[in-house]
């Protein structure tokens, strides 16, 4: 067995699990049903199931690994797993698969067990969620992993296969977070699984249920520029305009009181023209608005900034930013530079080399190259640099971290593959 480090490009975040096994992340082939280990990839012998031997799993280009080598494209997250979606269409995934959430076939309880060739096919884009994931494949949507609420958008069990869903349209956006998706279409809006205090508009005496796809009918015919989703809202933007639904506690819908909104209700205007970006956290959100472009936000960031209404983020730096990701009362920042800050609730160790547990400024994440993607979970955070690794950090109870080990981590630390040779 050859230990190998791994380039990447894209990382995904998935959810929780019941137990695991110590053992680097494991690799599967979402096109072509490939694993490490038994049958899979790089396994050296057969069976009469079909499960045959096959070449090893290609490495993952480095500076140091060259042609053939695979390298990774997006990275998303979800709550404590983690996956890297790669160029030739395949997954390499670790952390909890205990409702099938990693697309392994034989479902371990995490991807630290033996691998099983995946039933995912390829695709543009994936989402996670806590227990489940959501990929889109020119404009179809497949969810796949826990459906106790409905998360995969059809009647039936829990499955680690990917299920099609019939939405009407064509997507061209996904996010989830916890047990709900939406996907975006081109002037139209579907939600599916948990609706927790009117997050998905279903009709009268539904709130609650699950249900297939539904359109928001407020949305219909309207051109989203972004959508986001919380555990308890969602929220769209149209131009300069939000519009938030959902549970109205912590002010997280920004309306200016806590009354929980059924259908898409607007932020209320307090921030400047243009807006740039939103994002949606676990109990707030922001935009990033403005010239120059500063964060206004909304809800319960942190003890220092919970406001009714959007209001300007005093540790808001004037650089130039690529991106802005929210998470658990979180902030993280990605500038141009390559740099990453972060700012908010500690109780994770998501903001390195500080002692508070609320951290009101965004401070250098450390020990990072020039980041090129980062994506927050519950409770753990990876970043992608341009030299293709991946580095993670934070809590570390399912493995999320993909260290091959339990133990949580201030600092960020490259992830660890395992590859096994013919």
């Amino acid at each position: 067995m050859t230990r190998l480090r791994l380039l990447v490009t894209g990382v995904t975040l998935l959810s929780s699990a019941a137990c695991i096994q110590l053992a680097p992340p494991t690799l599967f082939d979402e096109a072509g049903g490939g694993g490490l280990g038994p049958g899979g990839a790089g396994a050296t012998g057969g069976d009469d199931a079909g499960n045959g031997g096959g070449p090893a799993a290609p490495p993952v280009c480095s500076s140091t690994v060259g042609e053939p080598c695979v390298r990774v494209v997006a990275i998303t997250a979800g709550r404590s797993s983690t996956c890297a979606r790669f160029d030739d269409g395949s997954l390499r995934c670790w952390g909890g698969n205990d409702a099938g959430q990693l697309g392994l076939a034989s479902r371990p309880s995490s991807a630290f067990e033996p691998p099983t060739p995946s039933d995912l096919p390829s695709f543009d884009d994936i989402v996670m969620g806590d227990v489940h994931g959501c990929g889109l494949k020119d404009g179809t949507v497949s969810c796949w992993g826990n459906n106790a609420v409905g998360q995969l958008g059809v009647v039936g069990p829990n499955t680690p296969v990917a299920q099609p869903l019939a939405l009407g349209g064509e997507a061209l956006e996904l996010a989830t977070r916890n047990f709900t998706t939406c996907a975006r279409g081109t002037d139209q809006l579907w939600c599916w699984g948990l609706d927790l205090d009117g997050q998905n508009p279903w009709p009268p005496g539904e709130a609650g249920t699950y249900s297939p796809p539904t359109a928001v009918a407020e949305l219909d015919g309207v051109a989203i520029d972004e959508l986001g989703v919380a555990r308890n809202h969602a929220c769209v933007r149209i131009d300069d305009e939000v519009r938030c639904w959902g549970r109205g506690e912590f002010h997280r819908l920004g309306t200016g009181n806590q009354q929980n909104q059924l259908t898409p209700t607007p932020v209320l205007k307090t921030y400047p023209s243009p807006v740039h970006r939103l994002a949606v956290g676990h109990e707030f959100g922001c935009v990033i608005a403005g010239t120059p472009a500063a964060a206004y936000c909304w809800g319960y960031f942190n003890a220092f900034h919970s406001h009714a209404s959007p209001t300007a983020y005093a540790g808001w730096l004037d650089l130039p930013y690529r991106d802005v990701q929210l998470g658990f009362r979180i902030m993280c920042v990605l500038y141009q530079d390559g740099s990453v800050r972060c700012a908010g609730t500690n109780g994770s160790g998501l903001i390195p080399l500080t002692e508070e547990d609320d951290e009101p400024l965004l401070l250098a994440v450390p020990d990072l190259g020039t980041v090129t993607q980062i994506s927050l979970g519950r409770f753990h955070a990876c970043a992608l640099d341009t030299d293709g690794e991946v580095n993670c950090w934070g809590r570390n109870s399912e493995g999320e971290l993909g260290r091959g080990y339990l133990s949580a981590q201030e600092l960020p630390g490259p992830v660890v593959w395992e590859g096994i040779a013919p």
